[in-house]
């Protein structure tokens, strides 16, 4: 995952600065993964937005990602899923994070909810994109390069409007964003010449136009080929100039035989 997001020096002096580390690795990583702009995606056949500062996981995907070792030739160890809930209720209780209850009302009402939409708590309020006057006192000389905060952004929203795309293919859901990325950007550096994005959003409209294709979950495979297909062809029509005629021939022919 590229980009960053903005952590401010007094999380020093909070309260979950003094819980359980594994608390505060929970919390910098939901911090680093949730959205930083509106997206849509697909749960349980049913389309839900997904607002700035949310995230849509789950207990074993939180618990995977905070493994650890003690040492290189240790075992990794992973934290279970009860520990990654108790995490999470401290996160609540210390006003950082919410449920969004709205998940399962998304999801046709009745039906179990099997995904964890979080929210984290005054998002907007600490990654706002509009400095305060203490902030750009104490910003670092890094931070006033104007052209890499550029580049930055401008890589992670392409990146972003990819996942977004992808969103769109019928049965498709984000399971691991990072492994997803890493595909995309696999395809962009493969077919340079094409706009991916656009490629996707005409694979997606094509399978909607056809359900029973949309079924078979290859859609890793089935977009490269659809790429493939797109992919500018080479010329390979000859050009009249470059042919050599009958004429040519012979007298080419008669300079080599020495009649000419």
């Amino acid at each position: 995952m590229s980009g960053y997001i903005r952590l401010w020096r007094k999380i020093t002096d909070s309260a979950v600065w003094s819980q359980d580390p594994m608390t505060l690795k929970v919390w910098l990583w939901l911090l680093m993964r949730v959205n930083w702009k509106s997206t849509k995606m697909l749960l349980q056949g049913h389309e839900v937005t997904i607002e700035p500062g949310e995230i849509v996981t789950s207990y074993r995907a939180i618990a995977d990602a905070q493994k650890w070792r003690e040492g290189e030739r240790r075992p990794w160890k992973t934290p279970s899923v009860r520990n990654v809930r108790t995490y999470i209720e401290h996160l609540k209780a210390l006003d950082c994070l919410s449920t969004v209850t709205r998940l399962a009302s998304d999801c046709g009402g009745g039906s179990r909810q099997t995904f964890l939409h979080l929210k984290v708590l005054h998002w907007d309020e600490y990654q706002s994109a509009v400095a305060t006057d203490s902030e750009t006192d104490t910003r670092q000389s890094a931070d006033r390069v104007p052209t890499a905060y550029e580049e930055v952004k401008k890589l992670r929203r392409e990146e972003e409007d990819l996942l977004a795309a992808m969103t769109r293919i019928p049965g498709f859901v984000v399971v691991d964003e990072e492994k997803e990325l890493a595909y995309l950007r696999t395809l962009v550096k493969d077919f340079p010449n094409l706009d991916i994005a656009e490629q996707i959003k005409g694979m997606a409209a094509w399978l909607l136009d056809n359900p029973p294709k949309a079924t078979k979950p290859n859609h890793h495979s089935r977009l490269r080929k659809w790429c493939e297909r797109a992919k500018p062809k080479e010329a390979t029509i000859t050009s009249l100039f470059d042919r050599e005629t009958t004429a040519d021939r012979k007298w080419r022919e008669m300079k080599e035989a020495g009649l000419v």
